[in-house]
C-alpha cells in the first residue's frame, strides 16, 4: 500500500504510526501512550479502536460506578436472556474462587503461557458448567468463529 490513500477524490497522507522513531505501534487517543496494536480491541476487520484496552476498561468501570442502576439492569437483562450461560459462569467462577478448580496459566489450544487472568474458560456445553477448555483469547475467538461442519456441507 502506498503512503497515501484516496479519500473522496483527494489524496491525504496516512497518519504516522508509532513513536516517531520507526517503532511500530498505535497511539491511544485517551492516555496518549504509544502501545502495541494488540493492546487495542478490533473495531472491524483491519481497523482497531482509537482507545487502548486499558482506557476502555477504565471508562467502562467509571460508567458502571456513575450509573449503578443501569449497570444492574443490564446484568439482570443478560441473566434473563441467557440463564444457562449465566448459571454455568457463576458455578465455574465460584469453584475457581473457592479453590476447588485450579485455573491454569497455559492455553490448552496453543500452549502459550500467560497470566491466569488472561486465560478464558470455554464451555462446549453450558449444562456441564465445570467441563471447560482453558484457552487464550485468540484460541477462544477461533473456537467460536470456526465454520461448523454442517454449515459447510
Amino acid at each position: 500500500m502506498t503512503p497515501q490513500e484516496k479519500v473522496r477524490g483527494r489524496y491525504r497522507k496516512k497518519p504516522a504510526r508509532g513513536d516517531g522513531n520507526g517503532a511500530p505501534g498505535k497511539k491511544c487517543n485517551r492516555c496518549g501512550e504509544v502501545k502495541d496494536p494488540d493492546e487495542f480491541y478490533w473495531r472491524k476487520p483491519g481497523q482497531r479502536y482509537a482507545q487502548c484496552k486499558q482506557c476502555i476498561s477504565e471508562k467502562n468501570k467509571a460508567w458502571r460506578s456513575a450509573n449503578p442502576e443501569k449497570a444492574k439492569a443490564l446484568r439482570k437483562r443478560y441473566v434473563e436472556r441467557h440463564p444457562e450461560k449465566a448459571r454455568a459462569k457463576w458455578i465455574l467462577n465460584t469453584r475457581v474462587a473457592e479453590g476447588r478448580i485450579k485455573k491454569p496459566s497455559t492455553c490448552e489450544g496453543c500452549g502459550k503461557e500467560g497470566d491466569r487472568q488472561w486465560i478464558h474458560a470455554h464451555h462446549h456445553d453450558y449444562s456441564k458448567p465445570v467441563d471447560v477448555r482453558w484457552l487464550c483469547p485468540a484460541c477462544h475467538a477461533a473456537e467460536h468463529y470456526e465454520p461448523k461442519a454442517e454449515a459447510v456441507a
